[in-house]
């Protein structure tokens, strides 16, 4: 895909969550109206609209990729609902299996269930016929993820994973709310996929480094953040979580913090580059 393509699938991914939050609030006070209706109300006709409020995802970005060094999982840090409301920073990457991290997309709160079930049922298989083994971790992963979103938890309480490791082979593994899973060379979930397959689905994966994609996902981190304005996306003044699995290793290790310290300054200053460049795009397409 060009990216021109990306970057209208990007802005029409906005128009939707701007769309969405405008129904639901609207939705919110009809509800509110309704519910002092003295002439009466059938239930079942607003239940629907009720029902889509009960369960607000919380949005996000996680990107991973297979590299020439080995494979990188990346995520930002901040949660959100669909309305916008900041629901603090913390970490989408999770490395419960030791040599697995699984980021996810979508309700916090049933992942979470998710992740205590799997190490749950980890711990107590770990002697039986049935066990958990490198050979059978995607496809038990595959059939957890679809029993948790096909539980009837409310209308938006679906999620799906992006898994790293490399145990038995460099393996990046994106699994879908349907429980199936795909083996991909790149891929990202959330909400800012359309930010991230903008500045990264393009890249040659096999000639670049674990680092350098680093680079470019926590560009599409501050791009969606501040140009953007994806209030669901961000690092705030911290930095992306990040896992790197290097070749031959089992284990994930953190990127230096030094690191980020360089990649901020760049990355800022291109971030505000393209904001000059966007509002002069916006300038030439008035129509009045």
């Amino acid at each position: 895909m060009s990216r021109r393509s990306n970057c209208l699938a990007f802005a029409t991914q906005i128009s939707h969550i701007l769309a969405v939050k405008k129904f639901a609030k609207l939705g919110a006070v009809n509800l509110t109206g309704l519910s002092n209706n003295k002439k009466g109300v059938n239930y079942r006709d607003i239940k629907p609209t009720y029902y889509s409020l009960d369960e607000i995802p919380e949005l996000t970005l996680v990107a991973g990729a297979k590299c020439k060094d080995g494979v990188v999982i990346v995520g930002d840090r901040q949660y959100s609902d669909i309305f916008g409301n900041d629901l603090g920073h913390n970490t989408k990457l999770f490395a419960d299996l030791f040599t697995v991290v699984i980021g996810f997309t979508g309700v916090s709160d049933i992942f979470q269930i998710f992740r205590k079930y799997l190490v749950g049922d980890v711990m107590i298989s770990r002697d039986a016929g049935d066990k958990y083994t490198d050979d059978n971790l995607i496809p038990k992963l595959s059939t957890l993820v679809k029993k948790f979103n096909d539980l009837e938890c409310g209308a938006n309480s679906h999620f799906e994973i992006l898994v790293a490791r490399q145990c038995p082979k460099r393996e990046l593994q994106y699994i879908n709310s349907e429980g199936e899973a795909r083996e991909v060379q790149y891929w990202a979930i959330g909400t800012g996929k359309g930010a991230a397959d903008m500045f990264c689905a393009d890249l040659e994966y096999e000639k670049i480094t674990m680092l350098d994609f680093v680079k470019q996902a926590y560009l599409a981190i501050r791009y969606a953040e501040i140009v953007g304005m994806m209030p669901s996306v961000g690092v705030c003044d911290n930095h992306p979580d990040v896992h790197l699995f290097y070749d031959n290793t089992k284990q994930d290790v953190p990127v230096p913090p030094d690191t980020f310290v360089e990649y901020r300054r760049v990355i800022d200053a291109a971030v505000e580059e393209m904001k000059k460049e966007h509002k002069e795009v916006l300038k030439r397409l008035k129509l009045i």
